[in-house]
């Protein structure tokens, strides 16, 4: 078949630009490929269970076997499970959380490979696994093979071991089933009877009356699929640790039903699993753990139900939850002897790696704030928010990388390659869902917010200089694109069905504006990863459509006031007009107007806030920086997040919306002003992929109150960047360069 052929000319120079026409279907790109080779797993190897596969079951796996004392000196395992596991060798949990939720594509499932040298001995030695099937629960986060199972390969030595039918498993009894969890969530609640449990991880258990485990399929094969290794690190958990208020409720005990609160050190918002030890004068009277984060609009996150055995008993969740305070419901009879929890995460909070300081202190807080925001948001994927769903938006996702490569770790940004191989490798009906990976075939075909997940591409090359996500993902990503037809006007037409046309969560936008300088903005963004892969052709073509829309759509909507796609709308769009300056639409002599905008805000009645709710308030306020309005920008976040930093209802994150009582307390889409301080205020933005090269240009408006001075660490790969500002100083600006960088001041 000969492809047609887009053509387009660009603006008197007499050339023209020549692309391919994509292919009818949005191909899955090669993701994958690289890690699937890493291991390469035995044929022997199985994929193991009972013969069910009923959801929310928690399996017992076990196998006793005897190495040398030279195997024992060197050991590997490379472990998946559709959903979750936890890892015990010779009685002692080496493993907490295992697996990361299954979903980079329908056809594919994480591994994880870890050196297990020390948890074995020469001699005889046991493994017991704690494995989770979710199955087809919750919509969010999370893509079933429909089949549970774990599988497991161990390299020690000349010993290899792997999951077959010898293997023992067991239905662990003291874990049931609740069907009022939240729907949302592909974990269930945790309901657990200790009176039922058997001591089974302990290496002398007689597991000879368990039954053998059925060989569901080998590794590689269907429904699970390609074994691509884990592409991000393994989740930290700490030590055991007291409440803040613990000590106020040891040795408790009530004679009627009651509740506490117990507080996380600080009051600040973290991912944790709770343990705790407790005296109970009969079995199965009831310990209902909770956090405050289930009190957040439709937030009700996972919770804990633990249904005592007689006498003395210590227990640790298997499944984590997060909030600054744990909510405990205790029946008559039960004795607190000592309540605790481990935090877990991502990485533990020294991955906290840039910082700010200024003279104001309110913008050091709303800092803090959304760098807590951002890490309870990280673990599987980024989250839009840790406990009403646990799911990977796109649009939620590339603000999260700018977040991270603002105040995190560089590991951090492995989870934006993790957003964009997930989003291209899972196609819905021929387009890209903006949440994925999902149990919901149908769900959240938002094409303005893929449109901006992808906005991040260039920007992540720059931050960590991988350009192999590029080559994986480009041609997906090009044809995806080229599907979208660019009417006379300058807007775009989506070409797929079944969207949800939202250019945010106010009632009304100026959708086809919105949806048009999206696509625009990706234009940008694809021309120059196409330079980056050296493909000058598509580079050209990709300009010259950004050309042409601009060009069209500033003969079609351009007022006085600014861009309005029609004179029956009920306001100019605010957040049209911050795409358009952002773009280049509008022009340094076409400001006015916008800026005027900008600094007025605009009430939206029907939600009584700004016109912006979180997410577009960053590319509005990152726009007045660009357009020379900085103090409008500070002032803008000064009054949209007073409440969030200083109100009564201020939490140690940012909340959904602007109004409290409306969405949750823990949002990711709310963090955008850390990213402007760093990249707008303090200037700090990598030229050359790794800030092998990186401009500073601070942006601070003269003689603001209260605004005087500001340090901040940027984190790179290379190492952090410094940079202090001092206003009256004779030098007010120092800049310290991390080794193998170069800084560049602008004016």
């Amino acid at each position: 078949m000969v492809a047609l052929a887009f053509v387009v000319w660009l603006g008197g120079c007499g050339e023209k630009a020549v692309l391919p026409e994509a292919e009818t279907e949005v191909e899955r790109s090669e993701a994958g490929k690289v890690m699937e080779t890493a291991h390469v797993f035995s044929p022997e190897t199985s994929w193991i269970w009972d013969d069910t596969d009923d959801g929310d079951t928690w399996m017992c796996l076990r196998k006793t076997f005897v190495l040398s004392e030279a195997e024992a000196k060197e050991v590997r395992g490379y472990l998946a499970a559709d959903s979750k596991y936890r890892l015990y060798v010779n009685g002692t949990p080496v493993i907490r959380e295992g697996a990361i939720k299954r979903g980079m594509s329908p056809d594919s499932i994480y591994y994880d490979s870890v050196d297990l040298s020390d948890a074995f001995v020469a001699g005889e030695n046991t493994i017991a696994v704690l494995a989770w099937y979710f199955g087809e629960s919750g919509a969010f986060g999370y893509h079933t093979s429909k089949k549970a199972a774990f599988l497991m390969e161990l390299d020690a030595g000349d010993h290899k071991l792997s999951t077959d039918g010898t293997w023992k498993v067991k239905r662990n009894p003291a874990f049931s089933h609740y069907d009022e969890s939240n729907p949302r969530l592909p974990e269930y609640d945790i309901n657990y009877h200790a009176s039922l449990e058997e001591g089974w991880t302990e290496p002398g258990f007689d597991d000879g009356g368990w039954s053998d485990a059925v060989v569901k399929g080998k590794a590689g094969e269907l429904p699970w699929g390609r074994l691509l290794e884990r592409p991000v690190p393994m989740f930290w958990f700490g030590e055991e640790t007291e409440f803040e208020n613990g000590s106020d409720y040891t040795d408790y005990c009530s004679e009627e039903r009651t509740t506490i609160r117990l507080f996380l050190p600080g009051r600040k918002n973290i991912q944790f699993v709770p343990c705790f030890t407790l005296e109970a004068d009969a079995a199965e009277k009831e310990v209902l753990l909770k956090t405050d984060a289930w009190e957040d609009h439709n937030g009700n996150s996972v919770m804990l139900r633990y249904y005592t055995k007689e006498g003395l008993q210590e227990f640790e969740s298997p499944a984590w939850q997060n909030g600054e305070e744990v909510i405990l419901e205790l029946d008559p009879g039960i004795r607190i002897k000592n309540a605790g929890f481990i935090p877990t995460g991502y990485f533990s909070e020294e991955g906290f790696a840039g910082n700010f300081v200024c003279s104001d202190p309110f913008y050091e807080k709303l800092w803090e704030k959304a760098q807590r925001t951002l890490y309870v948001n990280m673990r599987d994927s980024f989250m839009d928010c840790p406990n009403r769903e646990r799911s990977q938006w796109f649009a939620d996702a590339v603000l999260e990388m700018e977040m991270a490569a603002a105040c995190m770790d560089p590991e951090a940004l492995r989870l934006y390659a993790e957003a964009v191989r997930t989003t291209v490798n899972s196609p819905r009906a021929r387009a890209f869902a903006s949440v994925v990976p999902t149990n919901d075939d149908g769900l959240a075909i938002i094409p303005s917010q893929v449109l901006m997940g992808f906005s991040g591409l260039y920007d992540y090359y720059l931050y960590t200089g991988d350009r192999e996500l590029l080559d994986e993902t480009y041609g997906a990503i090009r044809d995806y694109l080229l599907k979208w037809k660019v009417k006379k006007n300058g807007t775009v037409k989506y070409p797929f069905g079944g969207s949800w046309e939202w250019g945010d969560s106010t009632q009304w936008t100026d959708y086809p504006l919105i949806l048009s300088l999206w696509y625009q903005t990706d234009m940008q963004v694809m021309e120059r990863v196409a330079e980056v892969l050296d493909k000058e052709e598509d580079a050209l073509f990709f300009h010259g459509r950004s050309e042409e829309i601009g060009r069209l759509l500033r003969t079609s909507f351009l007022t006085e006031e600014g861009y309005l796609s029609s004179p029956d709308a009920p306001y100019t769009d605010e957040r049209v007009q911050a795409l358009a300056i952002l773009n280049g639409v509008l022009e340094e002599g076409e400001y006015d107007a916008p800026g005027r905008l900008f600094a007025a805000g605009y009430t939206d009645p029907y939600f009584g806030g700004t016109s912006c709710y979180p997410l577009m308030e960053y590319y509005v306020e990152k726009a007045c920086f660009a357009a020379g309005f900085p103090d409008v920008a500070l002032m803008r976040m000064k009054e949209r997040y007073r409440e969030m930093v200083e109100g009564e209802n201020a939490k140690s994150t940012l909340w959904e919306y602007w109004n409290y009582r409306q969405g949750t307390s823990n949002h990711a889409w709310a963090g955008g002003p850390l990213v402007l301080m760093a990249r707008e205020l303090a200037g700090v933005k990598p030229v050359e992929p790794e800030y092998e090269v990186f401009e500073v240009k601070p942006v601070v408006p003269d003689q603001m109150e209260g605004f005087s001075s500001f340090s901040i660490h940027v984190p790179t790969p290379k190492g952090d960047i410094v940079v202090e500002w001092k206003d009256g100083e004779t030098e007010p600006l120092t800049v310290i360069e991390p080794p193998g960088t170069r800084a560049v001041i602008m004016e």
